[in-house]
């Protein structure tokens, strides 16, 4: 459960801050651990110590750790924190968490969609830096934007990716005949009984940015 440590990550004498309040959008969409993993990650950092600080910002939000500090709580342990000095949150956060046993392949590609849909970052630039499925991405972005209820259930591994790829795939294409007539309905002008009807260019759908549709509800956490 260690946070990678980053080059502009610094441990400084706030060790004994309170925990933070403020979690990260794109930490919060990592589910905890379960019970059981949560109880044996608090005996563990209660017979050997806290091997990893708690990653906070130079805000004092929480950007790494939160299930540490749960254990650390459980344990009666004070917590220890560090502060990332540096810019790229995003980066630290999904390289700290995506490959952890507890997350599927199927979350991992979700999460990624759903902090994505939160930033800057493209989906092509997170498949590069942490070795990603960039077609696998692609899938979640579409279940993120024709089916976003079933990208919450994929988030937090009640629903495999698969599946709610399958099901969006079904919703776009039903719905996808129904927007071009309409379109080009409301596009063509009445033709004058004077001339002869031309030929009209296809008009032009203006394309949608697919993550209007998300509203994320729940919370994870790292």
């Amino acid at each position: 459960m260690a946070a990678t440590r980053q080059p502009h990550t610094s441990t400084t004498a706030a060790d004994n801050k309170e925990p933070a309040l403020k979690i990260h959008p794109a930490a919060d969409l990592f589910p905890m651990l379960d019970r059981d993993e949560l109880l044996d990650l608090a005996e563990s950092i209660r017979t050997e110590g806290q091997h990893e600080p708690t990653v906070l910002d130079t805000d004092g939000v929480l950007l790494d750790g939160r299930n540490r500090l749960a254990a650390c709580k459980i344990a009666d342990v004070e917590p220890r924190f560090t502060t990332y000095n540096g810019t790229d949150h995003m980066r630290l956060i999904m390289s700290g968490n995506l490959f952890r046993r507890h997350i599927s392949k199927g979350q991992q590609a979700m999460i990624t969609a759903m902090a994505c849909s939160v930033s800057e970052h493209s989906l092509r630039d997170q498949a590069k830096h942490h070795g990603l499925s960039l077609a696998r991405l692609s899938n979640a972005a579409t279940v993120l934007k024709h089916a976003p209820h079933m990208a919450e259930q994929v988030r937090v591994g009640t629903l495999g990716l698969d599946a709610a790829y399958n099901a969006a795939r079904e919703q776009r294409d039903r719905t996808a005949p129904l927007r071009p007539s309409a379109t080009a309905f409301a596009s063509t002008p009445p033709t004058s009984p004077h001339r002869s009807p031309r030929a009209s260019s296809p008009s032009k759908t203006p394309r949608r940015n697919w993550t209007s549709g998300w509203r994320r509800n729940g919370s994870g956490s790292t």
